[in-house]
């Protein structure tokens, strides 16, 4: 329809809407929401990663496409950790992640950060933001989706798969 053809979805909700489609079998919205989230991929990566964690349930199958694109953003904020912090909405995002899934990123090799300082300063404000009261109050109305259920792990587990080339685009089909 002509109202489906404008639809246009904030990148904020493209990763949810993803799901959503893939549950429900909406192929054009999943197809849409595919592009939107390959287009925007390597500047939104740490949005994206929040966002899987906000509603992924561990013990469930997200499918592969969302598998791959939790890796796939894993894999590209370690490699551009210390330019996304340098982003005030990709570093609030990187401190939003779970403490696992920030240990999957900073426990990297490849990890790209000029010194040591960075990832000690990063984690002294992540610690400081989370002693304060408001922060408490933001998480616990925020966290799990269908009264607590979604993981604040993340589901951290690392693919058996090579991770995706930096900039290259991801398959979600």
């Amino acid at each position: 329809s002509p109202a489906q053809a404008t639809f246009n979805a904030p990148a904020s909700k493209a990763l949810l809407l993803l799901k959503i489609a893939d549950i429900l079998g909406i192929s054009s919205l999943f197809d849409a929401m595919g592009r939107l989230i390959t287009a925007a991929f390597s500047e939104t990566a740490p949005l994206l990663l929040e966002q899987y964690c906000r509603f992924h349930i561990p013990g469930t199958d997200d499918g592969a496409a969302l598998r791959q694109i939790r890796d796939g953003a894993v894999e590209l904020v370690v490699r551009k950790f210390q330019p996304f912090l340098a982003n005030p909405e990709m570093r609030t995002a990187l401190m939003r992640l779970p403490s696992s899934v920030l240990a999957e990123i900073l426990e990297a090799d490849e990890l790209l950060v000029a010194n040591e300082d960075t990832v000690f300063d990063f984690l002294a404000a992540r610690a400081e933001e989370a002693r304060s009261p408001a922060a408490e109050l933001a998480t616990s109305s925020s966290e799990g989706v269908a009264a607590g259920l979604a993981s604040p792990s993340c589901g951290c587990r690392t693919s058996s798969a090579p991770a995706e080339a930096v900039g290259e685009e991801l398959p979600l089909a």
